[in-house]
């Protein structure tokens, strides 16, 4: 029947958008590898809390529902449970002001207060906040604005990344970590695509979305297929792949000069 063609239509759609959005990395993943890179904490990387009540439009709420999303990560990270506290004060308001259903807010706010103080717990819960905010959204047809609070993630999470790294003493970890994400935001401009029939607004973030993919498009990744590898007694199998990754730190340079104007143009 027609019903049933639409539905599965809708269905594939769904699965589509949910494949994008689970391989665009969780701003926490970002935050955990410069943890990793013991890099000492910059307070100056994130987000100025005292702007928050200058985003005022749908499109600006919900980009910088991101980035405070992407800076409650990082500060919850290196314990900064004060700073931690005050950012999560920011994701409310811009949850409240967006119109998020309060199940939804209520659900995720109130339990994250309740874990602020266990790290663990709620680095789970703000990872899962960015894997529902997709679903919740599109419940209520407001797939488009849970696109730009991914968007606004990602692009503080790389704002992060970026400006943390020493020029003199490049962490080569953090450096093919910013060279991967090459294909996560092949990922991200496809689903800012697939929820936006026309750029709109939000042209200029696009625009600059496409320069930054020019600018990754100049690093090589190669992917060696891997050995498959079969553990016959637990019946799993597995398979070691390889991405060779040849990235210099100008090409780094230049993306996070791009980045920089993406994320000065959506916080100020």
């Amino acid at each position: 029947t027609v019903n049933d063609e639409t539905k599965t239509e809708k269905d594939g759609q769904k699965e589509k958008a949910k494949t994008i959005f689970y391989n665009i990395p969780s701003p926490v993943e970002m935050a955990e590898l410069t943890q990793r890179a013991n890099l000492n904490y910059d307070a100056d990387v994130i987000n100025s809390l005292e702007k928050v009540d200058q985003y005022t439009s749908t499109k600006s709420m919900a980009l910088n529902l991101g980035v405070y999303g992407a800076d409650l990560s990082y500060t919850r990270l290196y314990d900064q449970v004060q700073e931690s506290i005050n950012y999560l004060s920011a994701v409310r308001k811009l949850s409240e002001n967006l119109g998020v259903p309060q199940s939804m807010e209520g659900y995720t706010v109130s339990r994250l207060e309740k874990n602020i103080n266990n790290r663990d717990s709620l680095l789970f819960i703000i990872t899962e906040i960015y894997s529902n905010a997709d679903f919740y959204l599109k419940e209520n047809e407001r797939g488009s604005t849970a696109a730009l609070v991914i968007t606004g993630g990602w692009i503080e999470a790389m704002h992060i990344a970026t400006n943390i790294v020493d020029e003199n003493d490049p962490n080569t970890e953090i450096l093919e970590r910013i060279a991967e994400q090459k294909f996560s935001l092949e990922n991200l401009i496809k689903l800012l695509e697939s929820k936006f029939e026309t750029m709109g607004s939000l042209q200029d973030v696009y625009d600059l979305l496409l320069e930054l993919k020019a600018a990754y498009d100049k690093i090589e990744l190669e992917h060696n297929p891997g050995n498959v590898v079969t553990d016959e007694e637990n019946k799993l199998t597995s398979i070691h792949s390889k991405t060779q990754i040849y990235v210099n730190f100008e090409q780094i340079k230049e993306i996070k000069k791009i980045n920089d104007k993406l994320r000065d143009m959506i916080t100020s």
